[in-house]
């Protein structure tokens, strides 16, 4: 099947046909590979991962692989595909693809293959992060590789991506996630294994930028939300690049003919604001995601909704769109088990009334919800943010803890990974006794009196309340409140919050009045 694709990045304007594989016709019969298939690569281990590329239709493919071989032909179309069943994590090896001419793949590992993507709390480098200075003077890890996709945009899903697999070193973990960096390096040294770390991230991006038009359209909320309005947007953006890209041509051209006539040189043709950024749904999943899916990866770690914490029905919907996109992903990759594992927004800038909206508490709200879909993880992180920087530099705790998960969750260690999640409250005279599954040893209140409590009766007015740790329970009230109805815990942008677990992992906000879903009909459209 064949689709029509358009990049935009800068004043570039790459155009391409794109295949099954999302690989271009090679030239002159020439068997090609994809930027991800490249030297220092690493394959996923046990998943039988599958090398691809394309060639001239009908063209007998050789590989050698270590000592092992295997063969394949390439379709109609020019494209081909092979699986390497039985590697082994550790293994070490250079790969020969032979057709018309013969291509070399040097120092392959096996091991695990994890994919770092989200918006800027993702993106941030290891250079920005606490103590940046000694961390990358000590990032030489020849058992970490990373895979930094570079920013495009697309209009239908891209043919290749622009990137290479580097063997971690200083210079290259300093412009890698910092998330991604101390996720991958824990993660190689306690499995004892190679891992390799693709990062496909963009700052102040929202969520359904990074999903299909597929998975827009296949939830009832995402599918009114987005999805409606998503083909009209692409196409005008997709005419807006033809237009500028025929501009600057013949500005170029202009431009010469002006200097050889020494004549002043006009203004350049001004790039409209709308090219500029992603924004329009799929855009980033059209050029960032889609050319990895054939690609065999372990799992996915994502930091993002910064961006879709506005708006009350953006909040809602977020309940929807982001299980929708974890779902699409899962379909694109092939793979419906693939491990999901994410970090609910930190803690920043305000600290609200109880009784007055809090966007970010409504998201992570959604974030904890989306723990209902299966083989998914999510890393607190309301403790270690900044209340004046939607950076925190703090990203080493980020990235342990959502290798804790991957241990416990992914890999099967019996290890701590979860802080204390709200599981239930009962009402006893005056007191909401809440209770959580993760107590791990049992709960605890840092740094002195639990905090971050909230409490209502029937009148819904939340006041600030007393709270009580009683085993592996907590019992809240207030003078005020004789028959409680609802209770609520850091519920804020930058809330109070000390609640842990014996195992140092911190309580996840949330309240026990969940506000229900409005009918999709009532869910306006986002243009």
């Amino acid at each position: 099947m064949r689709s029509f694709s358009i990049s935009l990045f800068g004043t570039l304007l790459c155009v391409s046909f794109s295949v099954s594989l999302g690989l271009a016709p090679a030239a002159l019969a020439d068997v090609h590979l994809p930027a991800i298939e490249s030297d220092n690569m690493v394959l996923q281990a046990g998943a039988g991962p599958q090398l691809y590329g394309s060639a001239a239709p009908g063209e007998d493919i050789a590989i050698k692989y270590g000592h092992r071989q295997a063969s394949t032909k390439t379709d109609n179309f020019g494209q081909w595909r092979v699986r390497l069943p039985h590697l082994k994590a550790g293994e070490k090896f250079d790969i020969e693809i032979k057709g018309k001419n013969t291509l070399d793949i040097k120092n392959v590992l096996v091991g695990e293959v994890w994919l770092c993507s989200g918006q800027s709390n993702m993106e941030f480098p290891l250079a920005r992060a606490n103590d940046h200075a000694k961390e990358i003077a000590q990032a030489n890890h020849d058992q970490l590789r990373l895979f930094k996709v570079e920013r495009r945009l697309a209009t239908a899903p891209a043919a290749d991506v622009q990137g290479s697999w580097k063997v971690c070193n200083p210079a290259a973990a300093a412009d890698f996630s910092a998330v991604g960096y101390f996720f991958g390096r824990a993660l190689s040294q306690d499995l004892k294994t190679p891992v390799g770390l693709i990062e496909s991230s963009w700052g102040g991006t929202p969520a359904q930028v990074w999903t299909s038009l597929d998975g827009l359209e296949a939830d009832p909320v995402t599918q009114k939300r987005y999805w409606v309005m998503a083909k009209e947007h692409l196409a005008k953006l997709h005419q807006m690049s033809e237009t500028y890209d025929k501009e600057m041509a013949d500005w170029k051209l202009s431009a010469d003919k002006i200097a050889a006539e020494k004549s002043q040189l006009p203004a350049p043709p001004a790039k409209p604001s709308e090219l500029e950024f992603p924004h329009a749904p799929s855009m980033l999943y059209n050029a960032m995601i889609a050319p990895l899916t054939a690609y065999t990866i372990g799992g996915v770690i994502w930091y993002q909704g910064e961006s879709n914490a506005n708006a009350a029905d953006e909040t809602m919907a977020y309940r929807h769109l982001f299980p929708a996109l974890i779902n699409d992903w899962r379909q694109k990759f092939g793979l419906p088990k693939l491990p999901f594992l994410y970090v609910q927004l930190a803690n920043y800038e305000k600290r609200e009334d109880a009784n007055v909206r809090s966007p970010w508490a409504e998201l992570r709200e959604a974030q904890l919800l989306t723990l209902k879909v299966p083989n998914t993880g999510m890393a607190v992180a309301v403790d270690i943010g900044d209340e004046k920087d939607i950076h925190p530099k703090n990203k080493l705790d980020v990235g342990l803890r959502l290798e804790r998960i991957a241990l416990a969750e992914v890999y099967g260690r019996k290890v701590a990974f979860s802080g204390p999640i709200f599981s239930g409250m009962t009402v006893k005279g005056n007191q909401a006794i809440c209770t959580f599954k993760y107590t791990d040893h049992g709960l605890k209140a840092k740094g002195g009196k639990l905090v971050g409590f909230t409490i209502c009766g029937a009148d819904k007015k939340f006041v600030a309340a007393d709270a009580e740790i009683v085993g592996n329970t907590v019992h809240v009230s207030s003078a005020s409140v004789a028959l409680p109805t609802a209770v609520r815990y850091a519920w804020a942008g930058d809330p109070l919050n000390n609640l842990y677990n014996g195992a140092d992992f911190p309580a996840s906000p949330f309240r026990s009045d969940v506000t229900p879903e409005p009918a999709v009909v009532d869910l306006p459209v986002t243009k």
